[in-house]
């Protein structure tokens, strides 16, 4: 197998004008491509291999953690594809990829044999892993109308650097630790939309956060403030905005929470695909 080759920045234009053509498989690729490009993020941050070029058939993107200004809190590698076969080949036999540390994989849009080829090529690294399903919701570009608020709330323009705080620190995703979480959604919230709902005290009571990959990372309401529409306020509000900056509003769901499913779709997602992620652990 050719190795991949790392693209530069001048390149990504044409990947996405790649990409484009294959969405919603290569979404989190083409939006972490479309922040690089505005400057939301360097190539410190991620970094961009393709099998060959200018007609790549197979493309990771590979974000580290704690590298460049991003301070993402896990290794996190996106894979697209034409052929499921390169996917397992990049798997088997690329020195990208740093097997004696954890990383969490995602993959999209692969048939439950190609799934089963894919994880056996990890089970050949010796380590463990485990593997999940999430569904792939894109908002389905019907109008966005303005959602009222209960009294005694107000609607943030965005999440500040205090609020990201508490967004990390209520981030249990993988187990991730909480002080890695909070420089994380710093960063992505200063410069990716976002929004938030403070109750009269000015706690902040329900919001939604992007990852750096565009895609709707965290969403949450207070316990004690849920059932008043809140939800559905932020989610609605940061759809707006995402619209606004030339984007597509996505979020990966768990299959078996039927509430994020229900919210998803009364604000206008309509499921796509299926995803699949992968957290591979080597053994000590």
């Amino acid at each position: 197998m050719a190795e991949f080759v790392e693209l530069s920045g001048e390149q990504l234009p044409k990947l996405m004008e790649k990409l484009k053509q294959f969405l919603p498989d290569a979404l989190s690729i083409f939006y972490t491509a479309d922040n690089t490009v505005r400057g939301r993020l360097t190539l410190e941050d991620v970094h961009f291999y393709v099998n060959v070029w200018p007609n790549p058939t197979c493309v990771v993107l590979l974000s580290p953690a704690q590298s460049g200004q991003l301070h993402n809190y896990r290794t996190t590698v996106d894979v697209w594809s034409e052929n499921c076969e390169e996917v397992i080949s990049f798997f088997r036999h690329s020195s990208i990829l740093d097997w004696s540390e954890p990383v969490f994989f995602r993959v999209q849009h692969v048939s439950d044999p190609d799934l089963k080829a894919v994880l056996a090529s990890m089970e050949e690294k010796k380590g463990r892993y485990n593997c999940v399903e999430r569904h792939v919701y894109v908002h389905d570009s019907s109008p966005l109308e303005r959602t009222s608020l209960p009294e005694g709330y107000a609607l943030l323009d965005r999440l500040s650097a205090d609020h990201a705080k508490t967004v990390g620190h209520q981030y249990t995703a993988w187990g991730v630790e909480p002080s890695q979480a909070v420089r994380y959604f710093q960063q992505c919230s200063a410069h990716l939309p976002s929004s938030g709902v403070c109750a009269q005290n000015g706690q902040l009571v329900s919001y939604a956060a992007l990852h750096h990959t565009s895609a709707l990372g965290s969403v949450v309401t207070d316990p004690q403030h849920q059932r008043k529409g809140l939800g559905t306020v932020v989610v609605t509000d940061v759809c707006r905005k995402i619209r606004a900056d030339g984007q597509t509003p996505y979020v990966y769901v768990n299959p078996d929470n039927v509430g994020s499913a229900g919210l998803y779709k009364k604000c206008g997602f309509e499921y796509k695909i299926k995803a699949f992620r992968v957290r591979y652990v080597p053994e000590k």
